[in-house]
């Protein structure tokens, strides 16, 4: 494996391509799925690829649920640790703005979880033979804890 050394400009660059190919990526699965719920009143084989869609939101939906509750643990943990009084003012400092960038991780898997929540209710009401009607109501009560 050959190591590639990237200046500070070029591995952002180098990242923000990756983050907009991942984006891309969602928005394709997201077309994807509303194309086979459109197709899957008239072609009963079409069933079972969209049973895997399902399996996959789901299992997305479960991640970002992981997600939140991790960052919400660290959260709290830096809260307790400012508050005890043990740290030095750098410290303090370091912890409020780690804790700041996690507060800004919290409202950006909030945003995206809810974003995607979202293309999958119009994907759901677009299509009146949706199959799975309890994992629908599972994911749109969702508890969204924020600090």
């Amino acid at each position: 494996m050959t190591r590639v050394k990237l200046t500070l400009a070029e591995r952002d660059i180098y990242i923000m391509h990756i983050e907009n190919q991942m984006e891309l990526k969602k928005k394709l699965l997201l077309e994807k799925n509303q194309s086979l719920n459109k197709n899957v009143k008239y072609n009963n084989i079409l069933q079972h690829i969209r049973n895997d869609y399902q399996k996959y939101y789901d299992y997305i939906i479960q991640q970002k649920k992981e997600q939140m509750q991790a960052l919400n643990i660290l959260n709290n943990y830096i809260q307790e640790l400012t508050n005890n009084g043990n740290l030095s003012e750098n410290n303090i400092i370091d912890a409020k703005f780690e804790q700041k960038k996690i507060l800004n991780e919290i409202k950006s898997v909030k945003n995206n979880m809810e974003h995607f929540l979202k293309q999958i209710s119009q994907d759901d009401t677009n299509d009146d033979t949706y199959l799975n009607n309890k994992s629908i109501n599972e994911r749109q009560q969702l508890p969204l804890k924020t600090v």
